[in-house]
């Protein structure tokens, strides 16, 4: 018999579209694939020893492979995580997520995985962050696609921030800025932006690019 678990996974595509799609991961010989609401396999998805559901909003699940765990999103595009900062970070790590560790600095040490694609460093109710600067020298993570700062009492953002030029996914949800940098608009990759519950009174000129 087949043991069946959902995953649902938002729709990013690199995460553009916010509709909602759901996958069902079927366990078959001990390996698990992807089948869609049809019940057909999804390809792109590949084939893995484990699947865990993530986190709704984040739009990746988490799967194994050879006891290396991954992010996996909607297009089959995966991404070896961490889930805590090494002092010699293993060169295959794509991702990063420092969620609910309550830090009172931005953790710098995030800058030595220059080839990080995802950056999670969220807070939680009742485990806010507690640092109100992103430094100047975030721009290193040149690679960044998807980074979440929700929940970490952010006031500043560095004026070159809009260097980070290949972000498609950013969440600066639950914070209080009140103004964001004249750089924004070369964020032109942008595609996914959350700004709830902040203290803007207004966005830069260059926003509409």
């Amino acid at each position: 018999m087949k043991k069946i678990l959902i995953v649902t996974l938002l729709m990013l595509s690199y995460c553009v579209s916010t509709a909602q799609t759901d996958y069902e991961a079927v366990e078959k010989d001990g390996k698990y694939i992807f089948t869609d609401s049809k019940g057909n396999y999804v390809e792109k998805l590949g084939t893995w020893d484990k699947i865990k559901y993530f986190e709704y909003t984040s739009g990746f699940a988490s799967v194994w492979k050879e006891d290396k765990e991954y992010y996996l999103d909607t297009l089959g595009n995966t991404y070896r995580v961490a889930y805590e900062l090494a002092d010699k970070p293993h060169p295959e790590i794509r991702a990063l997520n420092l969620s609910d560790q309550r830090f009172d600095a931005f953790p710098r040490e995030v800058l030595r995985y220059p080839n990080l694609q995802i950056l999670i460093i969220d807070g939680s109710i009742g485990e806010v962050n507690n640092f109100s600067v992103v430094p100047n020298e975030i721009i290193q993570l040149k690679a960044l696609r998807f980074l979440s700062l929700m929940s970490c009492s952010i006031s500043i953002l560095p004026d070159n921030f809009g260097a980070l030029t290949h972000l498609q996914v950013l969440n600066l949800g639950d914070n209080q800025l009140n103004s964001l940098p004249k750089s924004f608009g070369q964020l032109q990759k942008l595609k996914l932006l959350y700004l709830h519950d902040n203290q803007l009174n207004s966005l830069p000129e260059n926003f509409a690019q």
